[in-house]
């Protein structure tokens, strides 16, 4: 049941909305982004979409490595999100970088790979989204991607839009 927050003032129920779980006492805040007219206070529908298709990737990635009895602490998921710029606003691409904990056989990447690949969150994306899985092998790829990303200037001093700025880096990190 989608319902506007009770407590709300009246500019906020304009735009921020409240999900209850079930019938327990969980409830999912959004918000539309400051781009967008909101505060964002709160994740966004879109931030929700790429957050269910990191969450999924990881549960059925635990539940896949508990059958193969791996033990997987340490599995790092980091998802990136890039709106379209012209046209309908929507997300035109998602990124999502996988990080195995040590110590995973190689035939077990395998099958956890695939595993990924088919998750039911990533079957119902749009076949208009770029969606990108990629599987770091060696170091976290959070702190790699940071690091990369950092030689790589997002802002008006480049002659470039931040979203330009971040598919750039996106791009040369890709290359390299």
């Amino acid at each position: 049941t989608l319902a506007l927050l009770t407590d709300a003032s009246a500019a906020e129920r304009e735009v921020l909305s409240a999900v209850a779980y079930q019938a327990n006492v969980a409830v999912l805040h959004t918000d539309a982004p400051v781009d967008n007219h909101g505060k964002g206070e709160a994740f966004s529908p879109t931030d929700l979409t790429a957050t269910s298709l990191a969450t999924c990737v990881m549960t059925i990635l635990g539940i896949q490595a508990k059958g193969l009895e791996l033990d997987f602490r340490g599995l790092r998921v980091e998802v990136e999100k890039h709106m379209t710029a012209e046209g309908v606003r929507r997300i035109g691409r998602l990124v999502v970088e996988i990080a195995f904990p040590p110590g995973i056989p190689e035939d077990a990447r395998e099958t956890l790979e695939h595993t990924a690949r088919t998750c039911p969150v990533r079957q119902s994306i749009h076949p208009d989204i770029d969606l990108a899985l990629r599987f770091e092998r060696e170091r976290p790829a959070i702190a790699q991607h940071r690091a990369f990303a950092q030689q790589f200037p997002a802002g008006a001093e480049t002659g470039r839009t931040p979203a330009q700025g971040r598919m750039l880096r996106e791009e040369a990190r890709i290359e390299r």
